[in-house]
């Protein structure tokens, strides 16, 4: 799924007109509907790789959401990287690793 400031959680096919909406901006997406979106959806893990005001609006989404019951775990991948070039390190972390899993699957 994808994170969009103005519609919340959207399916990695959605199609939505460009628009011009950032977290902290006006007409952004409600923490609220955020978490009615992760109830609906029956989300139970996230894997984040998130600017820092899109991450804090999901964790308090998904604090709303277990205060209520639910077992939902967000997982910052961005945790412990303070900026923008220990999160290409990450990301480029990740590319190879999945490369690498692709390459071994590949019989010889």
């Amino acid at each position: 799924m994808i994170l969009s400031a103005k519609h919340g959680l959207l399916a990695l096919d959605a199609f939505v007109v460009p628009y011009g909406v950032a977290f902290a901006q006006a007409g952004h997406v409600q923490v609220s509907a955020l978490s009615d979106q992760l109830t609906t959806l029956g989300v139970q893990t996230i894997t984040a790789l998130l600017p820092g005001r899109y991450l804090n609006a999901l964790a308090e989404a998904v604090d709303t959401v277990n205060d209520a019951g639910a077992q939902v775990k967000l997982i910052d991948l961005f945790a412990h990287a303070p900026g923008i070039g220990y999160q290409r390190a990450v990301l480029s972390s990740l590319l190879r690793d999945h490369h690498d899993c692709a390459a071994s699957a590949i019989p010889s």
